[in-house]
C-alpha cells in the first residue's frame, strides 16, 4: 500500500510512470514439445505475464530523481564510470565473403567453458560501440552469470562491427544501420559451431535497428528464437528530422559525426581506396553533423546516391511487419536522440509477434534507477522476457545450411576456406584468428553519444 501511494505521488510529480505495452489483441503463440513429446502452446500474453517489470502492478519505471530528464540520463551514460559488470570474452575474428572482417566476442570464454548447447544471446551494439560498452555488459552480466549465482547461465556473443572495438577494416566498406548480412555471418558461424544451442538476439540503438531489420527480412527463416531491441531508431528519416529540430539535438548530431570521423580516420589506410570518398570535404568541416557524415561517407560507401536514400533503405520500419518470431521493443519517450514518433506501433495491429513497451523516462539507453549508485533498470525486463520466452519454447529453430565456398571439405578451422550459406553465398565466414579478450571496465568514451 505504501509503495502504491509513493508511486502515485512520484507520478504526480512527473518522476515515475507505469510501463505501457502495445501489442496485438490476439497475440501469436509459441508451440513446443514437452519431455514426453506432447505439444504445448504458450501465447505471447502468457509470456509477458511472466515479466513483472513489463506488465502488472509492479510494471513501473522510477528513474533516478536527479536524472529524470532524457538529456541528463543520456549524458550520464558517458560521464559515469561503469567499473562493474566485468565480462571476459574469447574473440573470434571472422572474414566474411566481401573481404570484410567482424570480431565476435564470446562470453564466458570458450577456453574455460567450451561451446555446448546452452542458449546464446547474440548482441548488436550501437554506433561506434562494441562489447566494452556499459549497456552491453549490464545485460550480459546477468545473462552469462551461472544459474546458481542468480544468473541465467547462458552464453553471449557480441558482434563487433567493422572497425569497432578493435575489429579491423579489411575492405573499403564501413558498417551502417542498413547492414544485416554481417549479423547473418555471425549467426552462420554460431550455428556451425554450436549446432544445438538456441539463438536469441538483442540490439541497442543503431544495432537495435539492425536486429529488427534482420528479423523482419528473414521472417520465417530467422534462426533466432526471439529478439529484443532497445532504443531502436526504426525510422531514420524521422530521426534525422528530429536531430535537426533544435540546437541541443544538433549537439548530439555533431558528437556522433565526430565519433564516426574518428573511426574513419583510424582506418583511413583502407577506406581511402574507395573512389567515391571526398576526403577534403570530410575533414574541412570540424563540426560535421551525423547527416553530413552520412551524406559524405556512409551513403557513398554503401552504394546510395544520397543520405536520405540511405535512411529510407536502412529503416527497420520497412520490414518489421514481416517479423515471424517474438520481438520485444523497449523505448523511452524522452529519448533525445531517437524520436518516439518513429516507433511503428501500428505494425502490432497486423503482426501478433510484435510487442512494444514504452517508458516515460530513461533517455537514450539510460534507464537509470537508484539514488546513490544508479544502475540500469532495463536489464530486468530484458532478462525476464528472455527467460520467459525460452521456457515457452526452448527448441532451437532450424539453421540455414552452409557449404564450403571453394572445396568439398566442410571443416571450418582456423585458416580453412570460407563457409557460406547454401542459398546465399554473400553470407558466410572464415575463421582467421582467435584470442583472449577482456572488457572488464570498458574503453575510453568519445563524446556524449558513444554507443548510439
Amino acid at each position: 500500500m505504501l509503495l502504491w501511494a509513493l508511486r502515485r505521488v512520484l507520478y504526480a510529480l512527473g518522476l515515475s510512470a507505469p510501463v505501457k505495452i502495445i501489442r496485438n489483441p490476439n497475440p501469436a503463440s509459441l508451440v513446443s514439445l514437452d519431455a514426453n513429446g506432447h505439444k504445448t502452446t504458450t501465447a505471447l500474453d502468457q509470456v509477458l505475464a511472466q515479466c513483472p517489470s513489463l506488465v502488472g502492478d509492479r510494471a513501473w519505471y522510477t528513474p533516478t530523481s536527479w536524472l529524470a530528464s532524457g538529456h541528463l540520463a543520456t549524458i550520464a551514460c558517458t560521464l559515469f564510470k561503469f567499473n562493474y559488470d566485468q565480462i571476459d570474452y574469447t574473440r573470434e575474428y571472422l572474414r566474411v565473403p566481401d573481404g570484410g572482417t567482424i570480431a565476435v566476442d564470446i562470453a564466458p570464454p570458450v577456453a574455460s567453458e567450451p561451446i555446448d548447447d546452452r542458449p546464446i544471446l547474440v548482441v548488436a551494439h550501437g554506433l561506434t560501440g562494441g562489447s566494452h560498452e556499459s549497456y552491453v555488459r549490464n545485460v550480459l552480466a546477468i545473462v552469462t552469470k551461472p544459474k546458481d549465482q542468480g544468473g541465467m547461465g547462458w552464453r553471449a556473443a557480441v558482434v563487433n562491427s567493422r572497425g569497432c572495438a578493435g575489429a579491423p577494416i579489411t575492405s573499403p566498406k564501413l558498417y551502417n544501420g542498413a547492414v544485416t548480412d554481417d549479423l547473418r555471418c555471425a549467426l552462420a558461424f554460431l550455428s556451425h559451431f554450436a549446432p544445438h544451442a538456441p539463438l536469441y538476439g538483442i540490439g541497442f540503438s543503431l544495432g537495435a535497428n539492425q536486429m529488427a531489420k534482420l528479423v523482419g527480412e528473414d521472417a520465417e527463416r530467422s534462426p533466432l528464437n526471439a529478439a529484443v531491441v532497445l532504443g531502436a531508431p526504426f525510422d531514420f528519416v524521422k530521426g534525422h528530422v528530429s536531430l535537426s529540430s533544435s540546437w541541443i539535438r544538433l549537439i548530439y548530431s555533431r558528437a556522433m559525426g565526430k565519433n564516426l570521423k574518428t573511426l574513419l580516420t583510424r582506418h583511413a589506410g583502407m577506406l581511402k581506396t574507395h573512389p567515391k570518398l571526398d576526403w577534403s570535404a570530410i575533414h574541412d568541416n570540424p563540426y560535421t553533423s551525423l547527416f553530413e557524415f552520412d551524406a559524405l561517407v556512409t551513403a557513398p560507401l554503401a552504394g546510395f546516391d544520397t543520405a536520405i536514400a540511405y535512411y529510407r533503405a536502412a529503416s527497420a520500419n520497412n520490414v518489421i511487419r514481416d517479423t515471424a518470431i517474438p520481438l520485444l521493443s523497449i523505448s523511452a519517450l524522452d529519448d533525445p536522440i531517437v524520436d518516439w514518433s518513429g516507433i511503428p506501433f501500428a505494425a502490432s495491429d497486423v503482426n501478433p509477434w510484435l510487442t512494444f513497451a514504452t517508458t516515460s523516462h530513461g533517455g537514450h539507453l539510460g534507464w537509470f534507477e537508484g539514488l546513490f549508485r544508479p544502475r540500469r533498470w532495463v536489464a530486468k525486463p530484458v532478462v525476464e522476457y528472455l527467460r520467459a520466452v525460452h521456457e515457452a519454447n526452448p527448441v532451437r529453430r532450424p539453421a540455414r545450411e552452409t557449404v564450403p565456398a571453394w572445396r568439398d571439405d566442410k571443416r571450418a578451422d582456423l585458416g580453412d576456406d570460407m563457409v557460406v550459406l547454401k542459398d546465399n553465398p554473400e553470407v558466410g565466414f572464415q575463421r582467421v584468428k582467435v584470442e583472449g579478450h577482456s572488457a572488464a571496465g570498458g574503453e575510453a568514451v568519445e563524446g556524449v553519444t558513444q554507443g548510439l
